[in-house]
């Protein structure tokens, strides 16, 4: 029941961390042609990383502990760039859950 619990809190913060390179490429690009082509670039680059070696049907995936500090990684790449645009609390948030969810990751899928 845990580990269904925690993999449903995961695929919620993955969404929320490609949401996030999404406003932080619209944030940071300096014409409207930039801002929509790094609001669409950074989540496919995140997507395509993630799809390669996170992605649970992956030939390539990444074994545990190394696929926690993967999607640790990414989730805290994604909390700093919350940061970056101002958006404190929403990054602490972001970054606290990523760290608790990849710890119980460690723990309740470890043997797998």
């Amino acid at each position: 029941m845990l580990k269904i619990v925690n993999q449903t809190i995961v695929f919620l913060i993955e969404l929320i961390m490609i949401g996030t390179f999404a406003y932080f490429g619209y944030q940071i690009g300096n014409s409207i042609f930039a801002k929509y082509a790094l609001a669409i670039s950074l989540p496919i680059l995140a997507i395509i990383l993630w799809g390669y070696w996170a992605a649970p049907k992956s030939v390539h995936r990444i074994m545990m502990p190394y696929l926690a500090l993967f999607r640790l990684s990414l989730f805290l790449l994604a909390s700093y760039l919350l940061y970056r645009c101002g958006q404190n609390k929403f990054a602490i948030i972001l970054a606290i859950f990523s760290l608790s969810t990849q710890i119980a990751s460690i723990i309740l899928e470890g043997n797998e």
